[in-house]
C-alpha cells in the first residue's frame, strides 16, 4: 500500500511541474478539438441525410405524378377509341 500512495504521490508532484502542466493543457486542449470535430462531422451529416431524404421525396412525388399522369392519358385514349367505335357502329 505505501508504493501505491507514493506513486500517488510522484505523480501528483510531476503533475503540480511546469511540464505536466503543460502536459495537462495540452491534453485538454486536443480532447476538447476532437470533441469539437466529431460533433461537426455528425452535424455535417445530419444535413447531407436530410438534404438526401429531400432529394428522395421529391423523387417519390415525381414518380407519382407522372404515373399518375400515364394513367389518365391512357383512360383518355381509351375512351376517345370507345366514342369511335360507338360512331363507327352506328353508321
Amino acid at each position: 500500500m505505501k508504493s501505491m500512495s507514493k506513486m500517488k504521490q510522484s505523480f501528483l508532484k510531476k503533475l503540480g511541474s511546469t511540464g505536466g502542466v503543460l502536459t495537462l493543457l495540452f491534453f485538454v486542449f486536443s480532447s476538447g478539438f476532437a470533441v469539437g470535430r466529431y460533433y461537426e462531422s455528425v452535424v455535417s451529416i445530419k444535413e447531407i441525410t436530410e438534404i438526401d431524404n429531400k432529394h428522395s421525396n421529391e423523387m417519390i412525388d415525381l414518380k407519382i405524378k407522372h404515373s399518375q399522369e400515364l394513367l389518365e392519358s391512357i383512360e383518355n385514349k381509351e375512351n376517345s377509341s370507345s366514342e369511335y367505335e360507338k360512331k363507327r357502329n352506328k353508321r
